[in-house]
């Protein structure tokens, strides 16, 4: 059984990816890192690291994913093998609990974790929008010998997923106590204010729901529980 971590970066030398990445090295195989056309020492970085660094040949602009995501993707399975796993992991997520007793399942072929925003290095935000931490999703995936029949991604070019939406699903949900991410992008109002006028960028490729989502990053009202 492989276990490969796979991450899209760019520019995160100097956020979080020292700690994703050594995080994801405790556990796995391989740590494969797909650099989107860094400015940063984001590759020397991971490559100092011991990751597998490959860079896109055609570097993305923010709001431009799924290509980025479908590469990813192809790389990841093929790195990972016909029997393998690949965890998908942001640069800025880190994992709670070792995945390596899940990827020994034969009856599903995916894991769901959810994922606590987290406003602080010890708080998550709960209010409103922010609910990912009741809504498990799908990250540690088994691609399987015929990954290539399912490399296709749609062409929105923000939250165009990791997985992708042809692949046959067949995932269990991990024990939240002991399985879930902690999501640092939200920790440092810098990095908040940053999301925000990003997501500006692109607002017209938003639905409604992400539009209200995007905007209360900014709003004053925010609910904090402790990190667990």
């Amino acid at each position: 059984m492989r276990l490969v971590s796979a991450l899209l970066v760019k520019d995160e030398a100097d956020r979080y990816l020292r700690r994703v990445i050594a995080r994801c090295q405790e556990f796995s195989d391989k740590v494969l890192v797909l650099d989107d056309g860094s400015t940063d020492d984001t590759a020397r970085v991971a490559k100092e690291m011991g990751c597998l660094v490959k860079q896109r040949s055609q570097p993305g602009a923010w709001g431009n994913e799924a290509p980025a995501r479908a590469e990813l993707w192809d790389r990841a399975a093929k790195c990972a093998g016909p029997d393998g796993w690949v965890l998908f992991c942001d640069a800025d997520m880190l994992l709670v609990g070792d995945p390596r007793p899940l990827c020994r399942s034969w009856d599903v072929n995916a894991w769901a974790f959810v994922l606590y925003d987290l406003w602080s290095e010890t708080e998550y935000r709960s209010d409103g929008f922010w609910k990912a931490h009741e809504h498990p999703r799908p990250w540690l995936v088994r691609p399987g010998a015929s990954w290539a029949e399912y490399s296709a991604f749609v062409g929105r070019g923000i939250h165009a997923g990791h997985i992708p939406p042809g692949f046959p699903l067949h995932p269990a949900v991990a024990p939240q106590d002991a399985y879930h991410w902690l999501h640092l992008a939200y920790c440092k109002k810098p990095d908040r204010l940053l999301k925000f006028e990003r997501y500006k960028t692109v607002w017209s490729q938003l639905n409604e729901f992400e539009q209200r989502h995007a905007a209360s990053i900014i709003d004053g009202d925010s609910h904090v529980g402790a990190a667990p």
